[in-house]
C-alpha cells in the first residue's frame, strides 16, 4: 500500500499560511519488503526554510523465525496511544510542538519469531537528535512562528554529553521482547542512548554576539520499561511504564534530571450502530504521569507536556463516508490545553479530506497554554495507492 498527505495550515496569530505533507511507497513479496517515503514542509515567513527529507527507507528480509531490517526507520514502541514512555528511539520535528512528527533514523533491527513471542533488538550507530524550536543566544523558546535561525538552531549547534561510564557513548542500542495470547498483550523494554529532551548548557562567550551562548546538550540515559493490553469485546485497557536512570546519578546537576519513573493508564471502547445502521463510535481515554526527579529543565517544556495529562478522543462515523472527531487534552497542575475538532469524508476507497482546527488554551506558564498563539485550522487531503 502506497499513500501521500497534504495538509495546510493558518495560524490566526500571524496569518500564515504552511503546508507539510507526505509520500509513501511500500512493496512486500513473499520474504523481500521495501519502504521509502519523504517529508516536505512550505515554511511561511517566519518558519524557517522549506526542505524535503527522506522519513523512511528500509530493507527487510524476513523467514520464519528470522527477519532483518537494514535502513532509515521509524519505531512504535509501547502501548500507549497519545504519549508512550517507551517511545523514545526515533527524533521528532518540535517545530509543531503539539503533535510532533517522528523523523526516520538508520538502524538495524534484528527479529527472532517464535510462536506467539518476539524478540527484537536495535542497534542505530549514528544517533540523530529532536529539532527543537530554541533560541540559543537568548536561552528560550521562540513562543511561535520560529524565527529561520532558531528552527535550524538544534540541527547546527548540538552538544552530546556521556560519561565515562556509560558504554556504547556514541551510538545507542536497545531490545524488546513481546508476547501475544488471545486476548492480552505483554512487553518488556531496554534502550540505551541520548535522552530526547535536551538541556541547555551555557558555553563560552560567543564573538558575533559578545555574551555566552546556551547550546542544547543531550545527555546519555538508560531506560527499562513494560507495557501490558487486555482485550475484550469492544473494550481495551492498557498500562506501561518506564523506569530511567540519567548521568546524573548522585542528582547534582540541576539541569539534568535524577533517575525517575513515567507511567501511562488508558482504556478504549468501541460500539457499532448506535443511532443507524452502519454507525460506529469509540471513546479513547489516557492519563499520563511523571514522578521522582523534577524534570524542570528552564525553558525546555517539551517534556512536561504529559506529565500529569489526561487527554481523550471521541470519533464518530457515518457509513464509509463521513467521520467526526474530537480530541482534547488537559494538563492538571495548570489547567491547560487543547480542544481539536475535525470533521472528515472519503471520496471513494482512495480519497479522503478533512478539516478541523485546534485551539491551545491555558496559563502561559503550563507546557501547552506557552503555545496558545500555535492554535491553528487546517485542511487535510490523504490519497491512497
Amino acid at each position: 500500500m502506497s499513500s501521500a498527505y497534504w495538509t495546510s495550515q493558518a495560524a490566526p496569530a500571524d496569518s500564515q499560511l504552511s503546508s507539510r505533507g507526505e509520500l509513501s511507497f511500500s512493496w512486500e513479496s513473499h520474504r523481500i519488503a521495501t519502504v521509502i517515503s519523504g517529508q516536505g514542509r512550505l515554511a511561511g515567513e517566519s518558519e524557517g526554510d522549506s526542505e524535503i527529507r527522506l522519513k523512511e527507507g528500509y530493507l527487510d528480509l524476513s523467514s520464519e523465525f528470522l527477519s532483518l531490517r537494514m535502513g532509515q526507520q521509524i519505531l512504535n514502541w509501547g502501548a500507549g496511544h497519545f504519549y508512550s514512555p517507551n517511545d523514545g528511539v526515533n527524533p521528532r520535528d518540535y517545530l509543531y510542538p503539539i503533535e510532533p512528527s517522528k523523523w526516520g533514523v538508520p538502524l538495524l533491527k534484528v527479529s527472532g519469531i517464535l510462536q506467539e513471542m518476539t524478540l527484537d533488538f536495535i542497534w542505530i550507530p549514528f544517533p540523530l537528535q529532536s529539532r527543537f524550536p530554541i533560541d540559543t543566544n537568548d536561552a528560550g523558546i521562540i513562543p511561535y512562528r520560529w524565527a529561520p535561525q532558531a528552527a535550524r538552531a538544534s540541527d547546527t549547534r548540538i552538544e552530546r554529553s556521556a560519561s565515562e561510564k556509560w558504554k556504547f557513548q556514541q551510538m545507542e542500542m536497545g531490545s524488546r521482547l513481546s508476547a501475544e495470547k488471545e486476548v492480552i498483550r505483554a512487553s518488556l523494554y531496554y534502550f540505551a542512548g541520548f535522552d530526547p529532551f535536551p538541556d541547555l548548557r551555557l558555553t563560552s562567550p560567543d564573538e558575533s554576539v559578545g555574551k555566552g551562548v546556551r547550546v542544547p546538550t543531550f545527555h546519555r540515559i538508560q531506560r527499562f520499561g513494560a507495557d501490558f493490553t487486555f482485550t475484550i469485546g469492544g473494550a481495551e485497557i492498557w498500562t506501561e511504564g518506564a523506569y530511567i536512570l540519567t548521568e546524573d546519578m548522585e542528582e547534582h546537576e540541576p539541569n539534568i534530571p535524577g533517575p525517575h519513573a513515567q507511567v501511562v493508564i488508558g482504556t478504549k471502547l468501541a460500539a457499532a450502530d448506535l443511532l443507524f445502521q452502519e454507525d460506529d463510535a469509540s471513546l479513547l481515554m489516557e492519563y499520563s504521569k511523571k514522578a521522582g526527579e523534577d524534570l524542570g529543565r528552564g525553558p525546555i517544556q517539551f517534556d512536561h507536556f504529559y506529565e500529569d495529562t489526561g487527554i481523550s478522543e471521541l470519533i464518530y462515523s457515518i457509513g464509509k463516508r463521513w467521520a467526526l472527531s474530537l480530541r482534547g487534552a488537559l494538563a492538571l497542575q495548570y489547567f491547560d490545553g487543547f480542544i481539536q475538532p475535525e470533521v472528515s469524508y472519503h471520496l471513494g476507497e482512495a480519497l479522503e479530506v478533512a478539516m478541523g482546527a485546534q485551539n491551545i488554551f491555558g496559563n502561559s506558564q503550563g507546557p501547552f497554554g506557552e503555545f496558545t498563539q500555535n492554535s491553528r485550522a487546517y485542511a487535510t487531503l490523504t490519497y491512497a495507492f
